[in-house]
Order: C-alpha cells, then structure tokens, then sequence
C-alpha cells in the first residue's frame, strides 16, 4: 500500500493512495505516525470499503510522519558520495567505517511544501537525497533481521547546513535546523515494489539532474544497517532510517552557486515511490 498524510477541504487526514483516488483511514488513531504503532492494521480492502474515494488532485500532501522525531542516519553511505565529501570537508571514511548520527525533525516537510532556508545562519544549505525506511515492529538488541521487520520505504531529502555540519563535530546541530527534512510523498509497502532494493535514486535542482545513482550501490546495505543499529539498541515500530545520499550534493562541487537559494525548486526521485518536490523559500 502507499500510505499518505493530507489535508482536503482544510481538514487533516490520512489514508491509502490507490489508481490516483484517496481513500482515508477512519480510524481512533490521530495521525498515520500513531496509526501504524497498532496492532492488526486494517486491510487495502477494509480502508477502501470503508471510504469515500477522493481525487487525488483534490488533496494537499503533508509529510507522511506529522509529529517530531529522532531520525536514525547514515552519513557517507555511498563510495561516490564519500570521495567529493572528503575532498571538501573534514571527514571521511576507510573500508570498514560508518559514520551514525541523530537528525532531530521538527517541521518535517511533505511534496509541495517550502523549505525555510536559513541563510542568516550559514548560506551553505545542501540538499541530499536518500532512501528512507520506516521500520516495521519492535525490535530488541540482536533481533533477526529480515523483510518482515520493514513497514515501507520513503524518500528523505536530508537537508544540512554545511557551515554548521563543518564548524561543529558532531553533525546534528547542522541536520536539525526545522523544515531541514523533507519526507514523502508516501510510505510505500514493500509488495509494491518489483525488486525493493535495487531501486533508481535521482535529484535534480531546478530540473538539472544533479544525482545519479542506484540502491544497489550503498556501501552499507539496508539490512546491514539495521543489524549496526540494533546491536545494542532497541527499533521501535515507526523509526525511520535515512540510508544515505549519492554523489552530486552541493558541497562536493567547491561552489557557492550550487548551494540552494530562495527560488530554487529541489526534486527527489525514488523508483516506485515517486517525487518530493520543496521549493526554498
């Protein structure tokens, strides 16, 4: 299913997007964040049968996830990602390194929205593509880990002021600025996908294609992932894990044109998920 969170007639809502029509969970929950913590989710067959189906074009998209979170990330995941970064940071990364972080999301922004850009702060604001997932059940340290602990995949575009990210060590403080996190359009099932984890994964700044690259070609694979992770840490459901972002980022061009400015249009691109579209303002 592709799981969606909207507004129609200036009401919040959230549902299932299926043949281009809306159809919304009527459920107790209060926002699709909380829904899938349920246990017993309903049937495609259950939520159409229970809702009046809206146009798609009837309704504006909000990030799929609503409510702050602590988003899990993976820093210098793809090899051509890793070589521009270190070129003109201070990090980098040998064969056997990953790079962990927390990215605080406050104001997380859906397909459509704008992006608040912070230039008052650091002009340097990049743009990141990357494949998020949304973890399916609870997990404890050493769970096993297969498809059946992933609830979907979203697209995350992992916005980071560079100046920030640069002057302080830890890179939290330059991923966290609010509206610093694009998600959506939807969470989208793993049954959707042909092949979930061989997937095209694009940018483009102002209809340029600016990144190029193929989930196949993460340096950490997404199981990989979240065996590091849940080590010694306990997954909840609904956790989300932003897996990383290929070559092309502004930073690795050693450009301040190719940061984004007011005006800019970003667009992330994901095979079987779609587009997520922010304009900076």
């Amino acid at each position: 299913m592709r799981y969606i969170s909207y507004i129609n007639d200036g009401k919040r809502g959230y549902g299932i997007l299926v043949g281009g029509k809306v159809y919304q969970i009527k459920a107790c929950e209060p926002d699709l964040d909380t829904y899938i913590l349920r246990d017993g989710l309903l049937s495609k067959q259950e939520i159409m049968a229970g809702s009046k189906p809206i146009d798609e074009k009837d309704v504006t998209l909000l990030s799929p996830f609503t409510r702050d979170m602590n988003m899990l990330c993976v820093g210098l995941n793809y090899w051509s990602h890793a070589d521009e970064f270190s070129r003109t940071m201070k990090t980098s990364v040998q064969n056997d390194e990953s790079i962990y972080f927390i990215k605080r999301v406050h104001d997380c922004i859906g397909d459509g929205q704008n992006l608040r850009a912070r230039l008052d702060l650091d002009p340097k604001c990049d743009y990141e593509t990357e494949l998020g997932v949304v973890i399916g059940k609870e997990m404890a340290p050493g769970s096993k880990v297969d498809e059946s602990v992933i609830f979907g995949f979203t697209i995350i575009n992992d916005y980071t002021s560079r100046g920030f990210q640069n002057k302080y060590k830890q890179w939290s403080l330059g991923k966290s600025i609010d509206t610093y996190c694009g998600m959506g359009p939807a969470i989208v099932t793993l049954d959707e996908f042909e092949n979930p984890f061989d997937l095209y994964i694009r940018g483009y700044k102002n209809n340029e294609l600016v990144q190029d690259s193929r989930t196949t070609l993460l340096r950490r694979q997404i199981f990989d992932i979240i065996r590091d992770l849940n080590q010694g840490m306990t997954l909840h459901k609904g956790d989300v894990i932003a897996t990383g972002t290929p070559a092309g980022v502004a930073v690795g061009k050693n450009d301040m044109a190719a940061f984004l400015k007011p005006g800019d249009v970003f667009r992330c691109e994901i095979e079987g998920i779609g587009k997520l579209e922010n304009k900076v303002v």
